[in-house]
């Protein structure tokens, strides 16, 4: 976990009798669809999908937002994706399911260029969580 609380994936190697943590750089994917599905959120480019993301056309390299396509066990449209990036939110999904195997409805939601899931009563638990 990092300084700011935060989970990062990173190998530990140890140089010199000091220890450094290694980072793999994301790998760049082919582009599935031509088609822009809107606007990056954090930095303007165009959003496309790719075989395992939906991407900004500066990701990995220059940019870092990216939309998984599978989020709580279910595929993420690029309906959805382009309503996301045009209204920062979605409609209501009921199909997710979480580690526990439990379903629930959520919206997704842009917040500060992440997607997070906002749950339709957040009154029960009043809160949203954020997606690695």
């Amino acid at each position: 976990m990092s300084k700011g609380k935060k989970y990062f994936d990173a190998d530990i190697q140890l140089i010199d009798n000091k220890v450094s943590f290694v980072f793999e750089t994301p790998k760049e994917e082919n582009t599935v669809n031509s088609e822009s599905l809107g606007k990056c959120p954090k930095c303007g480019g165009n959003v496309y999908e790719k075989e395992t993301v939906y991407a900004c056309e500066h990701y990995p390299k220059e940019c870092s937002f990216r939309i998984k396509k599978v989020m709580g066990g279910r595929e993420i449209t690029r309906e959805e994706v382009k309503k996301l990036l045009k209204d920062g939110k979605t409609d209501l999904i009921s199909d997710f399911v979480s580690a526990k195997g439990r379903q629930f409805k959520a919206y997704l939601l842009l917040e500060d260029g992440s997607v997070k899931f906002e749950f339709e009563n957040k009154n029960a638990k009043n809160r949203s969580y954020r997606r690695k």
